[in-house]
């Protein structure tokens, strides 16, 4: 079943300068779905595009088949759209709890399905649950990544869309952090759009893969069928082999 169907869509931050030039996607339901591309490629337009943040100038946005594409980013994180922004932008002043809280913001009267999902963030992330009182300041990059992901969770999301969630990390921290982005999926059933430029930890997790050039979508395919046609369409992207198991 198709969770996400994103259909020739255009936009940007300039009036009449279209930075996403008719880029067309699908994401099945529970799936991990890779989008890669060079710094300017268009991925966190995109992302930005399909959360709401940024208007559409042309194409439309479905998604569990009722067409988002004109909501507001409220109405569409209402509908289960969550976008996790590049540079995890947490408060650093304010504790790893309080900072999982806010990512409840507006669900403060369903206390027990907020208890459920803080108990599927600290699964995912057993680390965070000896964090809780430590402001985030004091985090480590892949600590902090951890909870970036887990305050997007808070919101019960559906669709989770990652902005290059593994910026910044160490090796074993960014496959370690990709291994718990499927697990998400696998387990949970959530649908999973990430943005990165670690493609062998990206494609390790993922079951489909779109690569941005420009814009638009030079490569799109299964990881383990299209190697060739991605890495032709991503030179100078940061790859690094790692010890991450490729996707079944």
């Amino acid at each position: 079943m198709t969770a996400l169907v994103v259909d020739n869509v255009r936009g940007g931050y300039v009036r009449g300068v279209d930075a996403i030039r008719g880029v067309s996607l699908e994401v099945a339901s529970g799936a991990v779905v890779s989008l890669l591309g060079v710094n300017g490629a268009g991925k966190s337009t995109l992302l930005r595009l399909i959360a709401g943040t940024m208007k559409l100038t042309a194409g439309g946005i479905t998604f569990g088949g009722e067409a988002v594409g004109k909501l507001s980013a409220p109405a569409r994180v209402a509908r289960g759209i969550t976008l996790v922004p590049q540079g995890q932008q947490l408060f650093p002043g304010m504790t790893v709890h309080e900072n999982l809280q806010l990512g409840a913001y507006g669900r403060h009267r369903q206390a027990d399905r907020m208890k459920a999902t803080m108990d599927i963030v600290t699964s995912l992330f057993p680390v965070l649950s000896e964090r809780m009182s430590q402001r985030c300041s004091s985090l480590s990059g892949g600590e902090r990544a951890m909870v970036a992901v887990g305050r997007g969770l808070m919101s019960d999301p559906t669709l989770l869309l990652l902005d290059e969630p593994s910026a910044g990390l160490a090796p074993f921290a960014r496959a370690r952090l990709f291994g718990s982005i499927k697990e998400l999926a696998s387990t949970k059933g959530m649908t999973v759009l990430v943005a990165e430029q670690d493609v062998d930890n990206a494609l390790a997790a993922s079951s489909g893969v779109y690569v941005l050039q420009t814009g638009e979508v030079a490569a799109k395919g299964d990881p383990t069928a299209i190697g060739g046609d991605i890495f032709g369409a991503l030179t100078g992207v940061y790859s690094e082999p790692t010890s991450a198991a490729p996707p079944s």
